[in-house]
């Protein structure tokens, strides 16, 4: 487990009661509880880290300090000894913002909105559709010839249909199914939405004898991924009735790294989450509206754009 290095007791009566009215801010503009915890977490790292660098008051936030505030965060001298990633600043500068809103504290935020374009990913990648062809032909070998690889198969086959977040695929059920119609459905955690696509026909026999197995299994007739099903020796903190998000990027990652393309190498190591990045340019390569691929991933027209 990683060592604790920030604690809400630290903060100054200052910037508590900011941390306090920007966390209401969020609560105000409809943050879902998950979304919340973050909003929580990033303005005590931000609130933290600008007293670390002696600016002991939102009010105070000039030009200067921002610059010295993302320098520390971004070098070694931080409170993990390790640089934290642009995301991980961009994360940190939002909920700072929130905090910002709520204070009206209107210079300080008009120095952090002006930042927007510094702390942008300038790094694109996703998988090429030669890629997500071979790992999908790969899935379906898997299918057939390792039984207890089968799970990868599966984990691999929901994201090529409608590449959820990973938690939403450990939770999936089969009543978000209609095989018959071949189409999946499924309510987002994050936002509330339901994104959902058709299923390919190649797709569908696999997914009939998947529901057939996990039916032996406690929970199998409700999940697609019942923990019973990946039982590991030990035990756990918490009863579950499926298994857990960081379960399903394992699986995926084994059809990704056990798949060759034809000319012997293999598709670029990314993480699972760029099953989502990668459906989405392939789907815009191919003419498909921002409206559909937003409706199939469960983002805003807005966010597929970015």
């Amino acid at each position: 487990m990683a060592k604790k290095l920030f604690y809400e007791e630290e903060l100054n009566e200052t910037w508590r009661n900011a941390r306090e009215k920007g966390i209401e801010n969020a609560k105000g503009r409809g943050h879902k509880p998950s979304s919340l915890h973050n909003d929580k977490k990033d303005m005590l790292y931000a609130a933290s880290e600008m007293q670390d660098i002696g600016c002991m008051d939102p009010a105070n936030i000039d030009q200067a300090v921002f610059n010295r505030w993302r320098e520390y965060t971004m070098s070694d001298a931080n409170r993990s000894k390790k640089a934290i990633t642009e995301s991980g600043f961009k994360k940190r500068k939002e909920a700072l913002i929130l905090l910002l809103e709520a204070n009206d504290l209107n210079g300080p935020l008009k120095v952090v909105r002006m930042h927007r374009s510094d702390i942008r990913q300038t790094e694109f990648v996703y998988w090429s559709p030669l890629e997500l062809d071979a790992m999908s032909e790969r899935a379906i070998e898997v299918f057939e010839t390792e039984s207890k690889k089968r799970v990868s198969a599966i984990a691999h086959i929901i994201h090529i249909v409608c590449p959820p977040r990973r938690n939403d695929t450990a939770s999936i059920k089969w009543d978000y199914f209609d095989l018959d119609q071949r189409i999946l459905l499924f309510p987002a955690k994050k936002n509330g939405k339901q994104p959902g696509n058709l299923i390919e026909e190649r797709f569908v026999p696999i997914l009939r004898e998947w529901k057939e197995e996990t039916s032996n299994f406690d929970e199998g007739g409700e999940y697609l991924f019942p923990s019973s099903m990946a039982h590991r020796s030990g035990t756990t903190k918490k009863k579950r009735a499926h298994i857990t998000g960081k379960m399903i990027s394992e699986y995926l990652n084994y059809i990704q790294t056990t798949t060759h393309l034809p000319d012997g190498s293999q598709p670029e190591t990314l993480s699972s989450q760029k099953y989502r990045r990668s459906f989405a340019m392939r789907a815009l390569n191919e003419g498909c509206s921002l409206e559909y691929v937003a409706k199939v991933l469960g983002d805003s027209v807005e966010t597929v754009e970015k």
